[in-house]
Order: C-alpha cells, then structure tokens, then sequence
C-alpha cells in the first residue's frame, strides 16, 4: 500500500511533464494497486459489523474498483 499510495501523491506532479516519467509510474502504480484490493476487503470483513458485512465488501468492492 505504501508503494501505490506513493505513486497516487506523485503522479499528480507529473501531469505535463516528461511523458516516460508519468508512464512508468503509471505502471508501477497499476501493478502495485492489484495487492491492495485483497487489503481492503480483509479489512472491511474483520472490522466491519456483521449484520451488514455483504453490503460493506460490495460497497468497497464497487468504490475501489471504480478508482
């Protein structure tokens, strides 16, 4: 998560600037963001309330595949 979270706080600065720069951060933002969906959804089925655990996973689910 530290990796893609990185690479979300700079690939905003490099809007405009060298091409090659923003498109190798681009690809290691997307290979790095396919762990974090497993992170998010572990977290949301052990913190989350059981009575509302399906509705907590599909939502996160639907917000984190949208990003």
């Amino acid at each position: 998560m530290a990796i893609s979270g990185s690479c979300c706080l700079v690939i905003g600065l490099l809007f405009g600037a060298n091409p090659i720069l923003l498109l190798i951060v681009a690809g290691i933002w997307g290979a790095s963001v396919v762990a974090d969906s497993a992170q998010f959804s572990a977290c949301v089925t052990e913190l989350g309330d059981p009575q509302y655990l399906g509705h907590g996973v599909d939502d996160s689910k639907r917000v984190w595949d949208f990003c």
